[in-house]
C-alpha cells in the first residue's frame, strides 16, 4: 500500500489516488525538486516506472534508463492507461 508523505505533496490528492489505484504497490516520494511516484518488480531497487511532478507543475514520466518519456501539465497528459500511445501530444521526441 501506498503512503504519502508529508509535508505538501507536489502532487494532488487525486493524483496520487489515481496512481495507487493503478499501481496499488507503488510508493510517493518527495525531495527539493518536486514529488516522485515509482513503481518496482518485487525484490528489484530500480523502478520500472518513475512518474515526476516538478514543482512548476509539470509531470513527467521516465523509462527504465531515466529518460523522459512523457510530459505534460496534467497526469492526464501521461497516457498511463496506454491509449494512443503511438500519437501522445505529450511524448518526448529525442
Amino acid at each position: 500500500m501506498t503512503t504519502f508523505q508529508r509535508p505538501c505533496s507536489g502532487f494532488t490528492a487525486s493524483d496520487l489516488i489515481s496512481l495507487q489505484a493503478i499501481w496499488p504497490e507503488g510508493t510517493h516520494e518527495h525531495d527539493t525538486d518536486g514529488d516522485r511516484f515509482l513503481v518496482c518488480r518485487p525484490g528489484e531497487r530500480n523502478p520500472w516506472l518513475s512518474i515526476a511532478r516538478h514543482r512548476d507543475g509539470t509531470y513527467l514520466s521516465l523509462d527504465l534508463s531515466g529518460r523522459a518519456y512523457a510530459r505534460g501539465r496534467s497526469l492526464a497528459d501521461l497516457a498511463l492507461d496506454g491509449s494512443d500511445a503511438g500519437d501522445r501530444a505529450g511524448a518526448v521526441q529525442n
